[in-house]
């Protein structure tokens, strides 16, 4: 037996409804709030519900049933006295008609009948003789419809909030996804927990300011975004069939076409990608069906061992610099502090109706993952670039002496993680200014690298060594550093075998610029020297403040860093590629 019955003067049968759930056509669950409908129509024609707690649909939860029309905004159904028809094997339902337990429910209008058989009309005698007001009917839905089933944790009612709460947002603003909003919230509502959250959302004013602020920061960072080549973005996330694809797809349609979105619900899908092919990884924290620890477990090094973290630091060992913006619904603040030790640039914590209903928090929260995916994308486009540079030449002197390009990979390290640091948004613009000045002065030690790579003595004769069996002898006086090497006559137009100095010492700076010109990149030597004199000018070299000294000072801008990162590697390139160095 699949129905329901309703009484009057006759019996009214209703059927119960279905709803296809997931992927697959051929799974579908009952409908609690589709029934709920179909029992709406009889408002005023009957005078109460008999219910069968077995019915031949494994998935049929009585209770929930019950709950539903407790909550329905109809009074007339909401009142009706509810009859449960209860096979003497049906345990679970059984115990909750116990004692004191068994008295609510008589006040709130439920009454429980054993039946033997399938017979309910033998029961129609059993009704509950008192209707339940409103008064009785609060108190039902407070007590036990609006309890969060048991197993629904915290991150799995962020889960089933979250995309329903951005595609509300993003219809504010005028997206057209009031459709999807819509049938996410039908979904939702088939658990009475959800009915009044969403019925407190809905009554919340607007918040209008947050409407407008939203809707011109996605103005704005659209039009950052437009000039930009399709930006590859991998989204992790294992409950995309509760919305969270639609979602995020959402997102990328709000931000304009630049979003090429792929997806993946497990570790093993994800780990198919070349990282370094991606613009941006977005990942749920807990990719396991076992999500949720119990709140006091959750705590200090916890984020080690969820799976999404885990992913997180795999990805990292793969490309050191492609950005990762993990999604929690955890809001601990040691968890989130120690998703950056484990390879995790920024985060966003996803809206739960445990924190707010309020209809601004939705705006507030759907705005924070917009300027979140977005300023790690423009950090991708602006500041990836150098730090990839970095590594790629880190790479090549790695290809002629092991330990020189260890030290090298090494300061690419801490260059990314330096510019890793600008995507946290709570750091003041002093914090962000000393990041690009210590970023700076990274890539510039690296000369005293490659100066102790192809120098053999600094002190003495220092030489450049070449297959061709020339030398290039690096000699200085030490007043000669005050003059601009790039235009001294003496160096122009020489052979590379013919450039002379005389000194005895060879400092780093001179050397470089030396180099620059042996190799024949003049623009690079003069563009070294401009940096050599920003260098000299950041606030903090050598331990001394240079405005103690008379001297003004400056701060290292991005276009500084990628301007040094060019100079580097054009000499890097030029010797390794001009066959002027031998393998080890």
């Amino acid at each position: 037996m699949n129905s329901l019955r309703l009484f009057l003067a006759d019996l009214s049968i209703v059927d119960l409804e279905v709803v296809k759930s997931g992927s697959s056509s051929a799974y579908a669950m009952t409908s609690y709030r589709k029934t709920l409908h179909q029992i709406s129509v009889y408002a005023g024609r009957v005078d109460g519900i008999a219910i069968t707690t077995k019915l031949r649909r494994q998935d049929f939860n009585a209770m929930l049933l019950v709950e539903q029309i407790r909550l329905c905004e109809n009074f007339e159904i909401a009142r009706l006295p509810i009859l449960l028809c209860v096979p003497p094997e049906d345990s679970e339902i059984q115990s909750k008609f116990s004692g004191k337990l068994e008295e609510l429910y008589l006040e709130w209008g439920v009454a429980k009948v054993d039946l033997a058989s399938n017979d309910i009309i033998e029961s129609l005698d059993d009704f509950p003789e008192k209707l339940p007001d409103q008064a009785a009917i609060t108190a039902y839905t407070e007590q036990i419809a609006l309890v969060p089933r048991s197993n629904t944790g915290p991150h799995d009612m962020a889960n089933l909030w979250g995309p329903y709460s951005i595609l509300l947002s993003l219809s504010k603003v005028g997206s057209g996804h009031e459709p999807m909003r819509d049938l996410l919230a039908e979904q939702l509502q088939e658990d009475p927990f959800y009915v009044k959250k969403l019925n407190e959302h809905r009554k919340q004013s607007e918040g209008g300011a947050e409407v407008r602020e939203l809707s011109n920061k996605i103005k704005d960072l659209k039009q950052r975004l437009s000039a930009s080549k399709p930006l590859k973005v991998l989204v992790v996330e294992d409950q995309l069939s509760d919305g969270w694809e639609v979602a995020y797809r959402a997102v990328a349609d709000a931000l304009g076409s630049s979003l090429e979105l792929k997806f993946a619900e497990t570790p093993e899908v994800a780990e198919k990608y070349n990282p370094a092919d991606l613009d941006l990884v977005i990942l749920d924290v807990r990719l396991t069906p076992s999500r949720d620890l119990p709140e006091n477990q959750e705590y200090l090094d916890a984020a080690a061992n969820f799976s999404g973290v885990q992913l997180a630091a795999r990805i990292r060992k793969r490309s050191s610099t492609v950005p990762i913006l993990a999604a929690t619904a955890s809001n601990k603040v040691w968890t989130l502090e120690s998703l950056a030790e484990h390879g995790i640039n920024a985060y966003w914590v996803k809206e739960s109706p445990q924190v707010s209903t309020e209809e601004r928090h939705s705006l507030l929260s759907t705005l924070a993952l917009i300027e979140k995916i977005t300023a790690v994308l423009m950090w991708n486009m602006n500041v990836r670039p150098d730090v990839d540079a970095v590594f790629e030449l880190s790479r090549q002197v790695t290809k002629y002496d092991a330990e020189v390009g260890t030290a090298f990979i090494n300061k690419a390290e801490l260059l990314a993680a330096h510019q890793f640091r600008g995507l946290d948004k709570y750091r003041s613009h002093t914090d962000r200014s000393l990041d690009a000045d210590v970023s700076f002065l990274l890539i510039y030690s690296m000369i005293n690298d490659l100066f102790s790579w192809l120098v053999v003595d600094k002190n003495g004769e220092g030489t450049i060594k070449t297959p061709h069996g020339y030398q290039l002898k690096l000699y200085t006086k030490v007043g000669s550093r005050k003059r601009e090497l790039a235009n001294d006559a003496r160096l122009k137009g020489l052979s590379r075998d013919d450039v002379t100095w005389t000194d005895e010492q060879l400092p780093e700076s001179v050397f470089m610029e030396v180099l620059l010109l042996w190799l024949g990149l003049r623009s690079e030597a003069t563009r070294f020297d401009d940096l050599k004199g920003i260098r000299n000018k950041l606030p903090l070299v050598h331990g001394r403040l240079h405005q103690q000294r008379g001297v003004g000072y400056r701060h290292a801008s991005a276009e500084d860093i990628g301007s040094l990162v060019t100079v580097l590697g054009s000499a890097v390139l030029a010797l390794c590629n001009g066959k002027i160095l031998q393998k080890t």
